[in-house]
């Protein structure tokens, strides 16, 4: 049976980011699957069209006028009104503040999907709140993540960490080179991914001894200081070759993790405090990563493990047999199964 299926999110592609790309690849898997999909998100660029269909996906973006501001942005939502009314399925992607204008018109339930944390830490009371005030009054609540469980008030009614495209699980076979390790961060240079400590390790492994290459994929207000021990490449939509040539993966969020798994890499994951510690450890293939909070530490393994071939090959074995079953469909399996729950 075809369904008639609304998400709301803050941003969508073109914007390259993890909960884009998540929405953009579950609402494609549903099209897929047969179904009517109309994603309703804010334009953050001048010029981005206020309606387009993209992969059968129904586009709406509210006019780039109303980002950050609130009276605009519900004044853009009623206008949009209609799109609310008569959808078998609604997913709300955070920003559950946009359904005021609408909330009383909803003629269905509509399901919160949380992502992420805000970037501070400890996580404000007011964040706890506003997310356990939203999950009252939807029907179905989505974890991207279990440490949201722990760090917040709300509960869910699933977890999920993401999917990789299929046509993407093949493991690399790549000769190891003896001369220089390739690494490759994806993500934010921002304080909360941890780029300090991979900045630390960075220096580390070269004062070490170390020969590697290490290309930043991502950009933030430490791209400067990212520069002085690699190369930054700004964000990339597609990464897929700079995972393809790199020997070790440095990644800060479930789906670049999963990404790089994907390919069969060898992942590092740098904590700086108790939620990003239960965000890394509580992935479940995080048994075929390496993770930590001390960079000295850090780097002894990371050290031992490119030293030893066979056990880098069990490693990125294990990422690759972890990552190829978490597929899209799999995750819209999920997104259907919670809301018939």
């Amino acid at each position: 049976m075809s369904l008639s299926i609304l998400h709301v999110a803050p941003f969508f592609s073109p914007k390259v980011g993890g909960v884009e790309t998540h929405v953009a690849a579950v609402a494609a898997e549903q099209v897929r699957l047969g179904n009517q999909v109309v994603v309703i998100t804010q334009a953050h660029l001048p010029g981005l069209v206020s309606e387009e269909q993209k992969n059968g996906v129904q586009i709406f973006r509210l006019p780039i006028s109303a980002l950050g501001k609130k009276l605009q942005t519900w004044s853009a939502i009623w206008k949009l009104r209609h799109h609310f009314l008569g959808r078998d399925r609604i997913y709300i992607h955070d920003v559950g503040w946009w359904l005021l204008p609408v909330a009383l018109h909803l003629n269905t339930g509509f399901a919160m999907v949380f992502h992420g944390w805000e970037g501070v830490y400890p996580v404000r009371w007011q964040a706890q709140l506003h997310r356990w005030f939203l999950a009252q009054f939807a029907w179905r609540v989505i974890h991207v993540g279990s440490f949201i469980g722990r760090f917040y008030w709300d509960a869910a009614h699933a977890v999920i960490f993401g999917g990789v495209a299929q046509k993407n699980t093949k493991p690399i076979a790549k000769k190891r080179s003896k001369r220089k390790v390739k690494i490759i961060f994806i993500g934010r240079l921002e304080e909360d991914t941890a780029v300090r400590q991979y900045y630390a390790l960075a220096k580390l492994l070269r004062k070490r001894g170390v020969a590697y290459d290490l290309t930043w994929v991502g950009d933030g207000s430490l791209a400067e200081e990212c520069a002085q021990v690699g190369t930054v490449t700004g964000f990339k939509k597609n990464v897929d070759v700079n995972l393809i040539q790199a020997d070790v993966v440095w990644a800060a969020s479930y789906l670049s993790i999963l990404q790089a798994q994907a390919h069969g890499k060898l992942v590092v994951g740098l904590y700086s405090n108790p939620l990003k510690q239960e965000y890394l450890r509580s992935y479940p293939g995080a048994q075929s990563m390496i993770i930590g909070s001390n960079v000295e530490t850090v780097a002894t393994t990371l050290q031992a493990v490119l030293k030893n071939t066979q056990r880098w090959s069990q490693i990125e074995r294990g990422a690759w047999e972890f990552a190829r079953d978490q597929s899209w469909t799999k995750v819209a399996t999920i997104y259907e199964a919670v809301w018939r729950k």
